[in-house]
C-alpha cells in the first residue's frame, strides 16, 4: 500500500506548517484508505492519540517559540522509531495522530509504550533540557463501529482518560469507555434544560452537636433528578457543569436556594443551624460569588452568621489573590468559611496562616481508619489540637460507627456529621427534624 503520507504530502491544505507532517485534513483521507485495507486484507488499523503533557504551561513559561520546538523535537523523535505500515500525522496543536496496520491490538499497544519510553530523555530545545512526557490513547478499528472515522475519537478518549490517571501512560480504548463518552454527553447537553426546568434540589445533611445531640448546623448537598436520565449523582454533572461553565448558573441558584432555607429555619427557632454550602473552584474564580450571596441574603433577609461557605485547598492553588480577595469580603460580612477536606492536600497549615478560615472539616479518609489505624488516630488528635490553638472549629465527617465518635470526642471534637446520626433529607424531612427537636 502507497504511504498516505506520501499520497498527500504535497497538497499544502493537508500539511502541517510547523512539523511538515500531515494534518487532521490528511488523517481523515487516510482513514478512508487504510479503511479497505483493514476489510479486505489481513490487518487491522489502529489509531494512536498522543498529546504532549502540560506544553500549555511551558508556552506560557517560556515562550511559543520554544513551545513550537518540543512540538517539532517531539515529531522527529517519534518519527524516527516508526515501524512499517504506520504513519504520523499533527493532529492539533499539541496532538498527535499515529495510524498503524497491525495483526493484534497489543502491536499498537507496544508502539504506543515505545513512544512513552522515548521520552524519559530530555529534548535539547536550543540551549535547553527539557523533559516532557506523553499521553496516549489507543483505539483498533472494529466491524461493530460501523464508521471507521469514529476510531479518532475513540483514541481521544482513551488518550484523555491517560491524562486524568496521571500522564505519561498509555489506555487502550474500552467499551466501558465509550459508555463513560456517550453518558458524558448526554449530561452535558442536559444540564442547561436542567437548568431552566428546576430539576435541580438541596438536601441538607445535619451536623450535631455531641454534647447536646442538637443539630447545630447543615450542609447543603445537590441533587439532580432528570426526567431522561433519572437520579445523576454529583460525582457525574458537576465536573462536566465546571467544564462547560454551567457550574456558574448552578452556584448562583444553590446561594439562593440556601438563603430561602436558612429564612424558614430563622421563623422557627432562635438559634437556626447555620447552612453551609460548597462553592466550585470554578465558580469561585470566574465571578463575583461574595456578591452573589450577599445579594440573595439581603433579599431573604436572613442573618450572615446563619450561612457557611465551604472551599476545598485546590482552590487555595488556584489564584491565591482573588481568593484571599473574595474570602475576605465573604469574612468581613460575617459569612463563616469552613475549609474542607483538610489534610488532604500540600498546604494545609499555610493556608490556616494566610486565609479567614473559621471551621476545618476533617477529612472522612481519616475518620474511615481512626480505629484501627494509630497513626490516623494521632493524625486527628493533632488537627483538633491545633484547631484549638487557632480558636478554630472542628468538624468530623463520615462518621458511621459509635466508637468512632468517641474517639473523636475524647480527643476534644464535638461536631459531627456522618450516616451515624443522619444522612442527606430532603427540604421537608430536614424541616420536620428540626421543628421536633426545637
Amino acid at each position: 500500500m502507497i504511504s498516505a503520507e506520501r499520497n498527500i504530502h504535497g497538497v499544502s491544505p493537508h500539511i502541517d506548517g510547523l512539523t511538515g507532517l500531515p494534518n487532521k485534513l490528511g488523517l481523515n483521507l487516510a482513514l478512508d484508505d487504510l479503511s479497505n485495507v483493514h476489510l479486505h486484507g489481513r490487518f487491522q488499523t489502529a489509531v494512536l492519540m498522543m498529546d504532549i503533557d502540560d506544553l500549555g504551561t511551558i508556552n506560557s513559561m517560556m515562550g511559543e517559540e520554544l513551545g513550537d520546538q518540543v512540538i517539532v523535537d517531539v515529531a522527529n523523535r517519534v518519527r524516527s522509531i516508526l515501524p512499517l505500515r504506520s504513519y504520523l500525522y499533527r493532529f492539533n496543536g499539541d496532538c498527535f495522530a499515529l495510524v498503524i496496520q497491525v495483526k493484534r491490538r497489543a502491536e499498537a499497544e507496544r508502539l504506543a509504550q515505545s513512544c512513552i519510553n522515548l521520552f524519559s530523555e530530555a529534548l535539547d530545545v536550543g540551549a535547553r533540557k527539557l523533559h516532557v512526557s506523553v499521553s496516549i490513547g489507543v483505539a483498533c478499528f472494529s466491524l461493530e463501529q460501523k464508521s471507521f472515522k469514529k476510531i479518532t475519537s475513540y483514541a481521544e478518549s482513551a488518550m484523555k482518560k491517560a491524562k486524568s490517571q496521571g500522564r505519561n501512560r498509555m489506555v487502550p480504548f474500552s467499551s466501558e469507555m465509550h459508555r463513560e463518552a456517550h453518558e458524558k454527553l448526554i449530561i452535558r447537553n442536559l444540564i442547561p434544560e436542567a437548568i431552566k426546568n428546576s430539576e435541580f434540589r438541596l438536601c441538607y445533611q445535619p451536623i450535631i452537636d455531641f454534647k447536646t445531640n442538637k443539630v447545630v448546623r447543615a450542609e447543603a448537598l445537590i441533587r439532580w433528578e432528570s426526567p431522561v436520565l433519572g437520579n445523576v449523582p454529583p460525582d457525574k454533572f458537576i465536573s462536566i457543569a465546571e467544564r462547560t461553565g454551567d457550574i456558574i448558573a448552578i452556584g448562583d441558584w444553590i446561594c439562593r436556594e440556601a438563603c430561602r432555607v436558612s429564612q424558614l429555619l430563622s421563623m422557627g427557632c432562635d438559634q437556626p443551624p447555620v447552612i453551609s454550602i460548597n462553592v466550585s473552584p470554578v465558580q469561585f474564580l470566574a465571578s463575583n460569588i461574595s456578591a452573589t450571596l450577599m445579594d440573595a441574603m439581603d433579599f431573604y433577609q436572613i442573618d450572615s452568621k446563619n450561612i457557611a461557605v465551604e472551599i476545598t485547598e485546590g482552590l487555595m492553588i488556584e489564584d491565591k489573590t482573588l481568593t484571599l480577595k473574595q474570602l475576605s469580603e465573604l469574612s468581613e460580612q460575617g459569612v463563616t468559611i469552613y475549609l474542607d477536606d483538610f489534610g488532604t492536600g500540600y498546604s494545609s497549615l499555610s493556608y490556616l496562616a494566610t486565609y479567614p478560615v473559621d471551621v476545618i472539616k476533617i477529612d472522612r479518609s481519616f475518620i474511615r481508619t481512626i480505629e484501627e489505624d494509630v497513626n490516623a488516630k494521632k493524625l486527628v488528635s493533632s488537627i483538633i489540637a491545633l484547631a484549638d490553638k487557632l480558636d478554630l472549629n472542628v468538624i468530623a465527617e463520615g462518621i458511621e460507627t459509635p466508637e468512632q465518635a468517641a474517639i473523636l470526642s475524647d480527643q476534644g471534637c464535638d461536631l459531627f456529621q456522618g450516616f451515624l446520626y443522619h444522612k442527606a433529607m430532603e427540604e421537608g424531612a430536614f424541616l420536620s427534624l428540626l421543628a421536633k427537636s426545637n
